[in-house]
C-alpha cells in the first residue's frame, strides 16, 4: 500500500471510491468485510441495527477477490458489502425471520430475486438488518424498529433516538457505515421515513420495478423493495442493479424498459433546470419552477378504510411465504399459528404493545369479496386518477416535493404505486422541544435529522434521481451534523493491523 494513500472514512465512502480501491489493490473485499464487521461489533449493542453477520461473508469476499485477480468482474458491485433487511429471503446460513423467533431455522427454497440480482452484480451479502417486527404489522401500537430477535433499534444522532420503521436497521447501518449500503422494503413509509430520520437517501421505487418475490410482505398491492445509501448517486446505482423483471412477481411485467437504465446517468447538477416542481421553494435555487399545489379529494382518500385490504394482503402473503419454505421447524403455517407462537414465547413479550395488528388481519375480508375489491378500487382511484396524476396533469408537473413528515402524501404514493425518493433536508435545532415516541425513543430533539421526499409518475425514477441529485449538490446537508454514536474502526486499521474480523473481536475482549 502506498504510504501517501488516504482512504475515505467508511461512514462516507462512495461506491466509486470502493471500486477504485479494489481495482488499484489498495484493499480487498475481504478487508472491507473485516472492517464493516468490526465496526458493527463496536456499536451494535447500543443501536441494535444489525441482526447477524453472514458467516459466509469472508469466504464470499475471498472468492470475489480471487475472481478480480483473475480478471473476472461480475458487475458494478463486485466485492462490495451490502446489508439486507431481515424480511428478504436468502438461501444461505443466515436467518430470514421478519424479526420473529418463530421463523428461526426456517429455510427458503431460494434467494429472493432481488438478492439474486445483487449477487450477480458481485455484491457480498454482509448480513441482515433489524426491523419493526412483521414490517410494523404486529401491533397497532408497536414501537418502530423493535423486534423480538433484535430489540429496539436506535438512531445515532441523539441518545435513544427514534429511527422510524420498518427498515430501521438498514437506515441506521447505512448512516454510520456498517456496510456500503443496505436494502429496505416499504409498504407505506418504511424506506422513506427511516431514511429521513437517519440522514440518508432512500428510494421507494414504482411498484413492480424491483421484484418482491420471496420477501415477507405487508401488502402485495403496495410493497416495494428499494435501496438505502448515503448519496443519491449510490442509491441510483443500487436501483439499477436491483430493478428488473422476475417470473415470480407479476407486477414486474409492467416495467417499460427493454433494458434497465443506468439511473446514475441522470445525476447531473443541472437536471432541475426547466423542471416544474410542486411545493417547497428551496428547489427554486437549483433552477426549478415552483408551483403551489394541493391534493383533490384528500378528505375522501383519508376516509377509505385501507387497512382492511392491507390486512388481507398481509394474511395471504404470509401464508404464501410459509408454504414456499423448504423447512419450517416451528411449524407455523398460518397467521393464527404466528399469533400463538408470539403469545407463547417469553422472548416476544413486551409491556407496551400486543399482537392486535396481526389479529385484525385474521378477520379481514377475503380478496374475492365485494368489500375488499370496493375498498381497494376506491383507494387506488383516489390515489392515482383523482390523486397524484390529477395534480401533476393539472399543473403540468414533473414531480411533487414535500417534507417527509407529510404522511398523507406518502400514503397516496404508496397506494398508487408511485416512486418516491427521500433526501436529507436538515436537523432539528437546540430549540426544538424533545418529543418522546412509543418505546421511549426520542422522535424530535436536537440534531435529529429530517428529510424531504420527491414523488413522481410511474417509472419516472430517472427524473426523480436527477432532481434529488441536483438538490443534494446545492444543499450538502448530510455532513453538517455528526452522529453521536459512530464506530471508530477504519480500513487503515484493518490494513495496518493485518487482523481478521475474528481476531479483532478476540483482541477487544481481552
Amino acid at each position: 500500500m502506498s504510504p501517501t494513500l488516504s482512504l475515505p472514512s467508511l461512514s462516507a465512502i462512495t461506491c466509486e471510491e470502493i471500486r477504485t480501491g479494489l481495482e488499484s489493490g489498495f484493499f480487498t473485499s475481504k478487508d472491507l468485510v473485516n472492517a464493516y464487521s468490526t465496526r458493527t461489533e463496536e456499536v451494535n449493542d447500543r443501536l441494535n441495527a444489525v441482526l447477524e453477520i453472514n458467516p459466509d461473508a469472508l469466504a464470499i469476499a475471498e472468492q470475489l477477490d480471487k475472481e478480480r485477480r483473475e480478471g473476472k468482474i461480475r458487475g458494478q458491485l463486485h466485492g462490495v458489502p451490502i446489508l439486507v433487511k431481515d424480511n428478504i429471503a436468502t438461501s444461505d446460513l443466515m436467518q430470514t425471520t421478519a424479526g420473529a423467533f418463530c421463523l428461526e431455522g426456517a429455510k427458503p427454497s431460494r434467494d429472493a430475486t432481488v438478492v439474486t440480482f445483487l449477487r450477480k452484480a458481485g455484491a457480498v451479502i454482509l448480513g441482515k438488518t433489524n426491523l419493526s417486527e412483521w414490517a410494523n404489522y404486529r401491533s397497532t401500537n408497536s414501537s418502530d424498529g423493535w423486534s423480538g430477535r433484535g430489540g429496539q433499534t436506535y438512531g445515532t444522532y441523539h441518545d435513544k433516538q427514534y429511527a422510524c420503521g420498518s427498515s430501521s436497521g438498514s437506515a441506521v447501518a447505512t448512516s454510520i457505515g456498517l456496510a456500503f449500503a443496505a436494502v429496505g422494503t416499504e409498504t407505506d413509509g418504511s424506506i422513506t421515513c427511516p431514511s429521513a430520520y437517519n440522514s440518508i437517501v432512500g428510494i421507494k421505487p414504482t411498484l413492480g420495478l424491483v421484484p418482491r418475490d420471496f420477501v415477507i410482505s405487508g401488502s402485495f398491492n403496495m410493497d416495494s423493495v428499494g435501496p438505502m445509501a448515503r448519496s443519491v448517486k449510490d442509491a441510483a446505482l443500487l436501483l439499477s442493479v436491483m430493478a428488473g423483471k422476475s417470473e415470480f412477481d407479476n407486477a414486474t411485467k409492467h416495467i417499460p424498459y427493454d433494458q434497465i437504465p443506468d439511473f446514475t446517468q441522470h445525476c447531473d447538477p443541472k437536471f432541475l433546470h426547466s423542471a416544474r416542481i410542486g411545493a417547497l421553494s428551496q428547489f427554486r435555487d437549483a433552477g426549478a419552477t415552483i408551483v403551489d399545489t394541493d391534493f383533490p379529494n384528500l378528505d375522501e382518500f383519508q376516509q377509505v378504510p385501507r387497512s382492511k385490504y392491507m390486512e388481507r394482503d398481509l394474511n395471504d402473503g404470509l401464508v404464501a411465504y410459509l408454504q414456499a419454505l423448504d423447512s419450517n421447524p416451528h411449524e407455523v403455517r398460518t397467521l393464527e399459528d404466528i399469533i400463538e407462537a408470539l403469545r407463547n414465547d417469553a422472548r416476544e413479550k413486551t409491556d407496551t404493545f400486543d399482537v392486535e395488528g396481526l389479529e385484525n388481519a385474521t378477520r379481514s375480508p377475503s380478496r374475492d369479496s365485494e368489500e375488499y375489491q370496493s375498498i381497494l378500487q376506491s383507494a387506488r382511484r383516489l390515489a392515482i386518477d383523482e390523486g397524484l396524476n390529477a395534480v401533476m396533469d393539472e399543473h403540468n408537473l414533473d414531480a411533487i416535493i414535500l417534507p417527509e413528515a407529510a404522511k398523507v402524501a406518502t400514503s397516496i404514493a404508496a397506494v398508487g404505486g408511485f416512486p418516491v425518493i427521500t433526501v436529507p433536508l436538515g436537523f432539528f435545532s437546540e430549540d426544538d422541544p424533545v418529543q418522546i415516541h412509543r418505546g421511549g425513543t426520542v422522535k424530535i430533539g436536537p440534531n435529529i435529522p429530517y428529510g424531504l421526499q420527491l414523488i413522481g409518475r410511474h417509472f419516472e425514477e430517472p427524473k426523480l434521481v436527477g432532481y434529488a441529485y441536483a438538490f443534494e449538490q446545492i444543499s450538502r446537508v448530510r455532513d453538517k451534523v455528526k452522529p453521536l454514536i459512530a464506530p471508530k474502526t477504519e480500513l487503515e486499521d484493518i490494513l495496518k493491523g493485518g487482523l481478521t474480523h475474528g481476531e479483532c473481536a478476540l483482541n477487544d475482549s481481552q
